[in-house]
């Protein structure tokens, strides 16, 4: 099996995780070197201190050409976090703004989008974005195929948030969350 040629683009900058297995970065750069394309990484962090921070960086001459790659994405692969319970890099991220967020309704993030339970982005999602390094949610939307990949029963809400944005087109999940997602539907 060996995959077909094509062009990795990170969509959302970088975030600090403890394990060295998943830096977004490198793993762009080793898919595209299994399928023979091009690499496209993010050189910055995700959420930064301030909007002017956040578009000096989108001027610099490498971050700007992954950039403007967002616009040519066919497909997307996400992570989605959850907010209740906490496992979110993005949550963990926004110390200061977590209670507006969370009064607001938050549940799930993708790609630095926060969303409600019915899977809207809440209103604070504007003043992150304007201090995020990422694929906007308006632009994601255009993609032709978004992969969301998510799982773990304690996931499930944020799951049903953002399969009810609709965003995604396919999910992949485990059979606990799964099968929590289920119970949920009427009549399921």
């Amino acid at each position: 099996w060996q995959l077909p040629r094509c062009s990795f683009v990170q969509r959302v900058g970088s975030v600090h995780t403890s394990s060295p297995a998943m830096d977004s970065m490198d793993l762009v750069r080793r898919l595209a070197e299994a399928s023979g394309g091009a690499a496209f990484p993010l050189y910055a962090p995700l959420i930064v201190a301030d909007t002017t921070t956040a578009r000096r960086l989108a001027k610099d001459p490498l971050v700007h050409k992954t950039l403007e790659k967002f616009n040519e994405l066919t497909h997307a692969v996400v992570g989605i976090g959850s907010w209740n319970p906490p496992d979110s890099s993005v949550r963990d991220m926004l110390a200061p703004d977590i209670v507006a967020m969370e009064d607001e309704g938050a549940v799930a993030d993708v790609c630095a989008t926060v969303l409600d339970a019915d899977g809207h982005p809440v209103l604070s999602t504007r003043k992150l974005s304007e201090r995020s390094l990422s694929i906007s949610w308006e632009r994601l939307s255009k993609v032709p195929h978004v992969v969301a990949v998510a799982g773990g029963v304690d996931k499930a809400d944020a799951i049903r948030a953002v399969i009810t944005s609709g965003i995604i087109h396919t999910l992949v999940t485990d059979v606990a969350a799964a099968r929590r997602l289920l119970d949920t539907i009427p009549g399921g």
